[in-house]
């Protein structure tokens, strides 16, 4: 695995404490953390709920604990009891990373309902994070992007011809990453709209991150890392989004 740019452990910070904020606004929590495991390198815990200011250090390396046990085992979810509470714990595994993320409410069942909505959105989030883990590489096959500038704004023509499959996709909007992503789902005809899309260069490569929302109001997320120009970086994110 190659080392990450001192730039991009920010980045990586912002993405697994972005997956924790998607928790918490879903339901009332009384706990929200996350343990990346990255694959020869040190554990990493991220704790938004409660707070580590108030925390006492003991209970914190139990927790540290908990969820470290949690991501050596094999069991994908199950429960943890931390300082009298029943917690949820989601186990997750990338090709150079495992992370577990913890969530529950104190003294309180969830809904078999709320349960599989913050299973949900916690995959999500992982699957990004082991992405991004892995240096986030392109999808196998990212449609062709053309740029044009109207009268009106960015023009993107997504055009993909792989394996005699033709598809072409074109929109219009305000930045060519936008435009870019909207023309990718036109292209494969789905009905997502674009959440948000954001570009970040980092020395040579650019990361590029797509945020839908699906038909069902779900979120999808997709990163790709790479060293092309901007709206192939993104049109590899939506595809990774589309999933």
């Amino acid at each position: 695995m190659q080392p990450l740019h001192p730039a991009e452990g920010p980045f990586l910070r912002s993405l697994v404490n972005a997956g924790l904020l998607l928790l918490d606004g879903r339901t009332t929590l009384s706990h929200v953390a996350y343990l990346h495991l990255p694959e020869g390198g040190e554990p990493e815990l991220f704790q938004l709920r409660p707070r580590l200011d108030a925390i006492e250090p003991a209970s914190l390396f139990r927790l540290y604990n908990l969820l470290g046990q949690a991501g050596q085992g094999t069991d994908e979810h199950g429960t943890v009891t931390f300082d009298g509470s029943e917690l949820r714990f989601l186990r997750t595994k990338g090709a150079q990373s495992v992370g577990v993320h913890l969530f529950g409410t104190a003294g309180q069942p969830f809904s078999a309902e709320a349960l599989t909505d913050l299973h949900e959105l916690a995959a999500m989030s992982a699957t990004v994070i082991h992405q991004f883990q892995q240096g986030a590489p392109a999808p196998d096959f990212v449609p062709d992007i053309r740029i044009e500038t109207t009268p009106t704004g960015i023009r993107a023509t997504a055009e993909s011809h792989a394996d005699g499959d033709d598809r072409n996709g074109i929109a219009e909007a305000e930045t060519v990453e936008i435009a870019t992503a909207q023309a990718v789902l036109d292209a494969y005809n789905q009905r997502h709209q674009v959440a948000e899309v954001q570009v970040v260069e980092i020395g040579t490569n650019r990361i590029g991150m797509v945020i839908l929302i699906d038909a069902d109001n779900g979120l999808r997320m997709g990163v790709v890392i790479g060293s092309e120009d901007p709206a192939v970086v993104v049109a590899g994110a939506t595809v990774r989004a589309i999933g």
